[in-house]
């Protein structure tokens, strides 16, 4: 079924490749005129080439609509990290993260003129990674020194002594897990 999908979408951007040719600047175009802020945040984070993050931003964009049905799991390890990084580190809100999957989405669809199942797969995949971005709305960024901390607890917790892990450690017998 999954492979049945994928072959649907797959056909689906080979319409729409041979209908628009490069979607770059149509998705730009689209995106822009739905959040108009985000020109000044693409200029902000690529000042000497906004158009080299934003070409790069529709290719990510791309492999995951290319992939989704043959490996959503990439897909979800990718926004659930991204998603986060993007609102905590970067100001990007999800609403933008959003935006620019559904202007992509809103370019490429109605060019790969799906019918039928096809319609039904393309509906599918706007749900799928759409669902990535509000699962992750307000999802915290894990701290990589914390992770590595707990990493070291466990470690410590379950092979080594009392007295040897507080030295090794460092820790205090309470903080062990």
């Amino acid at each position: 079924m999954t492979q049945a999908r994928q072959q649907l979408i797959e056909a689906g951007l080979g319409r729409a490749a041979e209908a628009l040719g490069d979607v770059t600047q149509p998705v730009i175009d689209l995106f822009y005129a739905r959040f108009p802020d985000t020109r000044a945040s693409f200029a902000h984070h690529s000042p000497h080439n906004p158009a080299s993050l934003e070409a790069e931003m529709v290719g990510n964009t791309l492999y995951y609509v290319m992939i989704w049905f043959e490996n959503p799991i990439e897909a979800r390890i990718a926004f659930d990290s991204s998603v986060p990084h993007h609102r905590v580190a970067l100001g990007v809100p999800p609403d933008w993260y959003r935006g620019f999957l559904e202007a992509f989405l809103d370019v490429v669809e109605p060019a790969a003129a799906p019918q039928g199942e096809e319609a039904e797969a393309w509906a599918e995949l706007r749900a799928g990674l759409v669902g990535l971005v509000e699962r992750n709305r307000t999802a915290r960024t894990p701290n990589p020194s914390s992770v590595r901390v707990e990493r070291s607890r466990d470690t410590c917790a379950r092979h080594l002594d009392d007295a040897r892990c507080e030295r090794e450690m460092g820790l205090a017998r309470h903080e062990r897990g």
